[in-house]
């Protein structure tokens, strides 16, 4: 044998060495523990988070033995609805995304079981299970769809979700169920037993899914949108049938304010012995605010599914149908086997030549100052479980049955029924609410023999020109003259002559000056020149000639000025421009209101037509008051005893045990004090007022009258040199 054989001989042994050893290790392999490769995976990596367009929540019921209904929320036609709540609008759009969006990332944590056998004890059957020997141990199930609704639509989220742990560790549980008593499912947190529908294999993953099954989470239950300190006005009214078989309201409190900051006054409170309720009143508006709805009903529907009675209480006649009597009695008729369940009833008001709503259990309007003004219609009241309130099954009969008594502020009873009241809501637009009518002001009268433009301008009268040779004559002063100067005054105006031609010959001011003086001495001579040594003269105003400084001689007053009808239909008209620019801003500032409060008039009724509503019992009582409820007694103020004690004063014939007021510290008699002048000047004499003459009290002797009238530049008398009447 060659070399080369020996070697191609080894080679061969050594090949069939490793396979045989491949062999081997191949066939002696363990069998691999199926479910524990997906360990750390996610259960749904493809997730998106806005991709969802409908969700379905399954919960088991424990007490029953059976599944409840299911929770869906769906888009159909665009639009988010909750077909297990009359198909009611759903703000489905963000909270389903968070929903879908606290799925993405969800891991198996670890596998606790491959066998079917152990679904029981981890609380992960299948709630839509049909093996009806499985009695107990169901789970919740959560399956989201893409695509369409929970028929047409694609899954791409599944999960059963069992028990909660209690311990990772471990496999202690707290038998805790992601329902809650009454079967809805809230937000769910912690580490839970799940698994897929499609594998046995239960695992445990730490969950944080952002989810809810009420309804109250998925609509928008603030139901009237306003706030209260938009609210300025609220009546409450009721409806009663006369003898007549008339509908007559009957309005029982009215209350009103102009802003938000005023205090309400109620028509009708007699000032003297109630007065207003604030606390009340504002329970009423915060009510208003904040009226959250339980539950809704549809209201009565046609065959194609259109609303018999419309937002507006209009009848929604089909198109093509003659309006008649008939026709509106069967409208009617459909309606009222509706709604007579509920505490509501229609009329045709022929006065106002529309249907009216009648509720049993009253009325209130609330009026914005936005000119939106709500009518709240009060049904009957019923009692029901949450879940019969829900989705409106085996109510009891309304206004009957267990109703809960008037002073008990609980709306749950023992048996876990809840009181409730039916409600329907319009809203129309009240002008009025945006406060009194505007007024355009008047425009003035134009005066007799005054000519205006078209504008209402007046029109000036145009200046005459000067005739030929009038140019250059001089004026005359109307200035009177006196006998004293007429000479000289003669002299000046044959002398001088004008500057210019619109110039005219005034006195200088030594002129005034010198005339002043004279007609002051004249008027000394005729002044009695001495006053009795003995008598005290009367001090009187100073008037005349002796006020006037330096001599000069003070203007009479002038006469009063006649009314100008031009100037005052001037000024009129200025302040009729400067009103009537006011008032357009105004009547467009109150279009601009009207329309948006129209538009959201609209948008509201849109809301409240196809549905009424439950809210609780308790709201109703906070809401629907009567007028007693809104008045309280005047506190009358502590009466006062001739004593100083306060307090109501005894019973004839008992004491008078109310303490007396302590008593008022000594106070010092007042000083006297001088008698106040009199008005002109003039004292009472000292022998009057009871005390001694002072000397310093005596007026001065009066000087000479040749003093009072000298000018500034007389030197003045001495103080002990007695006045001389010979002296001037």
């Amino acid at each position: 044998m060659s070399q080369t054989q020996k070697t191609l001989g080894f080679f061969i042994s050594a090949v069939a060495s490793v396979a045989l050893a491949l062999l081997t290790w191949w066939a002696t392999q363990p069998t691999p523990v199926e479910g524990f490769g997906l360990v750390g995976e996610e259960f749904f990596p493809e997730l998106e988070p806005k991709e969802a367009t409908a969700l379905r929540v399954v919960v088991y019921d424990k007490k029953q033995g059976e599944i409840q209904k299911p929770f869906i929320v769906q888009q159909v036609d665009g639009i988010w609805q909750l077909p297990g709540f009359h198909k009611y609008p759903a703000d489905g759009e963000e909270r389903l995304a968070d929903t879908t969006t606290s799925l993405i990332g969800t891991k198996r944590s670890s596998l606790r079981s491959r066998l079917a056998s152990d679904h029981v004890r981890f609380g992960v059957v299948n709630p839509l299970e049909t093996d009806t020997d499985i009695l107990e141990g169901h789970g919740s199930r959560i399956t989201l769809y893409k695509d369409g609704d929970v028929e047409k639509g694609i899954v791409i989220a599944d999960l059963i979700i069992g028990k909660k742990l209690s311990n990772f560790e471990s496999d202690d549980t707290d038998d805790q169920d992601v329902a809650d008593k009454a079967g809805q499912v809230a937000d769910i947190s912690g580490n839970y037993y799940v698994r897929h529908p499609d594998e046995a294999e239960t695992y445990v993953a730490k969950l944080n899914i952002k989810l809810s099954t009420k309804f109250s989470d998925w609509v928008e239950d603030d139901l009237l949108k306003t706030q209260q300190d938009n609210l300025t006005n609220l009546a409450l009214t009721s409806r009663r049938q006369t003898p007549d078989r008339r509908i007559e309201v009957i309005t029982e409190a009215s209350l009103t304010r102009e802003k938000s900051a005023d205090p309400w006054a109620l028509a009708g409170l007699n000032e003297e012995t109630e007065e207003i309720d604030a606390d009340a009143i504002r329970e009423i508006t915060s009510t208003l605010d904040s009226l959250k709805l339980s539950a809704v009903r549809p209201r009565p529907r046609r065959s194609d599914g259109e609303p018999l009675l419309l937002g507006d209480l209009t009848l929604n006649i089909p198109k093509g149908v003659a309006v008649d009597a008939q026709t509106e009695r069967d409208l009617q008729r459909d309606i009222q086997g509706n709604l007579g369940r509920s505490g509501f009833a229609i009329y045709m008001d022929t006065e106002a030549g529309k249907v009216q709503l009648y509720s049993r259990g009253g009325d209130l309007t609330a009026g914005e100052k936005t000119g939106v003004r709500y009518h709240l219609s009060f049904g009957d009241t019923f009692q029901g479980t949450q879940e019969e309130i829900l989705v409106g099954r085996e109510v009891e009969e309304p206004g009957k049955g267990d109703a809960p008594e008037p002073d008990k502020k609980e709306t749950a009873s023992n048996d876990g029924k809840i009181a409730s009241r039916f409600l329907i809501v319009r809203a129309t637009l009240d002008e009025s609410l945006f406060g009194p009518p505007l007024v355009e002001p008047t425009k003035p009268t134009v005066p007799e023999g005054v000519k205006v433009d078209k504008e209402g301008n007046v029109v000036e009268p145009a200046e005459t020109e000067p005739k030929p040779g009038e140019a250059n004559a001089p004026k005359t002063s109307d200035k009177p003259t006196t006998p004293s100067d007429g000479k000289e005054s003669t002299e000046k105006e044959t002398t001088k002559e004008p500057s210019d031609d619109n110039s005219c010959q005034e006195e200088t001011p030594a002129e005034k000056k010198d005339e002043a003086g004279t007609e002051a001495k004249e008027a000394d001579t005729e002044k009695p020149t001495a006053a009795k040594p003995q008598e005290i003269p009367e001090e009187k105003p100073v008037t005349g000639d002796a006020a006037a400084p330096n001599g000069a001689t003070t203007p009479a007053e002038p006469p009063k000025a006649t009314p100008d009808p031009v100037a005052e239909y001037k000024d009129a008209l200025s302040t009729y421009r400067i009103g009537m620019i006011k008032y357009g801003q105004d009547v467009a500032d109150r279009k601009r209101k009207a329309a948006e409060g129209k538009k959201r008039v609209d948008e509201l009724n849109r809301r409240f037509a196809d549905w009424y509503y439950v809210i609780t019992e308790e709201d109703y009582k906070k809401l629907r008051r009567t007028r007693d409820g809104l008045v309280k007694a005047k506190e009358k103020p502590a009466e006062t005893t001739e004593n100083g004690s306060e307090g109501p004063k005894p019973e004839p014939g008992k004491p008078d045990t109310r303490p007396a007021a302590p008593d008022a510290p000594e106070t010092k008699p007042a000083t006297e004090t001088k008698p106040a002048p009199d008005p002109k000047g003039e004292t009472a004499p000292k022998g009057e007022t009871g005390e001694k003459p002072n000397p310093k009290d005596t007026p001065p002797k009066e000087e000479s009258t040749t003093k009072e009238a000298a000018g500034s530049d007389s030197p003045p008398a001495k103080p002990t040199e007695p006045a001389s009447p010979e002296k001037k």
